[in-house]
């Protein structure tokens, strides 16, 4: 009897418990959905969908379909071109004196546009680094402010959207920052790898062929051994000379013929 009774009270305790889980989740689940809901909200909708284009480049990244420097830009080269043009049209339609004060004007300009452009790391840290720390900084302050303050509501989001940007621009600066020495060290690095276009190697491994080898070049100090490879079924030996006519930074491998 004691024992059925037992039993009766440890099956209760399961069926509460499951209950209990049962509900947790319900209650998980309810408020994921509200804050979905909530963060495509007319308020929010442009931050969400430009934080989702974000995610969606980096995922394409990860799986190989895009580059990390697809959208990336010279800013010396853009800001110098744009400037240039501008001035070259103006100069076919107006007087000597007003070309001169025109581009005198487009200098500061250029100068001013290209400090802004280096304070915020653009032209050193890939755009889509700082488009992506940009945008989530934005997305976070939109929806916590509509969630305590403005509840959803389109003119403060409006009246917000400037103040945002600049706030989220200054916080994307502090993150990236970091990132700029990462960069400019890929960058050195990438121009050494490119001067080797053009120097003697000597074969270092028993062949070089399409599929297999190693390089040396002789440097200033220790000799530099590459991973090389031949084309046109091209087949180097040991202690063979050849040039090498092509770098690849992406794989490490130099492309290589017979001097």
């Amino acid at each position: 009897m004691h024992a059925t009774i037992g039993i009766q009270k440890l099956e209760d305790n399961r069926q509460r418990v499951a209950v209990s889980h049962v509900y947790s989740l319900e209650v998980r689940l309810d408020g994921f959905l509200n804050f979905l809901i909530f963060c495509v909200t007319l308020a929010n909708v442009v931050y969400t969908v430009l934080l989702g284009v974000a995610i969606l480049y980096w995922l394409t990244v990860i799986v190989g379909v895009f580059d990390l420097d697809l959208f990336n830009f010279d800013v010396d080269s853009d800001v110098d071109v744009g400037m240039d043009a501008d001035v070259d049209v103006n100069a076919d339609v107006e007087a000597d004196a007003d070309v001169d004060a025109h581009a005198d004007t487009g200098t500061s300009l250029q100068g001013v546009l290209h400090s802004m452009l280096l304070f915020f790391n653009l032209g050193e840290v890939p755009v889509m680094i700082i488009f992506s720390f940009l945008t989530f900084f934005m997305w976070w302050a939109s929806i916590l402010f509509q969630y305590y303050i403005g509840k959803g509501s389109i003119f403060w989001a409006v009246v917000l959207l400037i103040p945002n940007f600049v706030g989220s621009l200054l916080l994307t600066k502090i993150c990236t920052q970091p990132f700029k020495g990462i960069f400019n060290k890929l960058s050195e690095e990438k121009e050494d790898f490119e001067e080797m276009v053009g120097r003697t190697c000597i074969v270092a491994t028993s062949k070089v062929d399409a599929t297999f080898g190693q390089a040396r070049i002789e440097t200033e100090g220790s000799p530099l051994v590459i991973n090389a490879r031949t084309e046109n079924e091209e087949i180097l030996l040991k202690d063979e000379e050849a040039i090498v006519v092509a770098y690849d930074i992406k794989t490490s491998i130099a492309i290589i013929h017979r001097a």
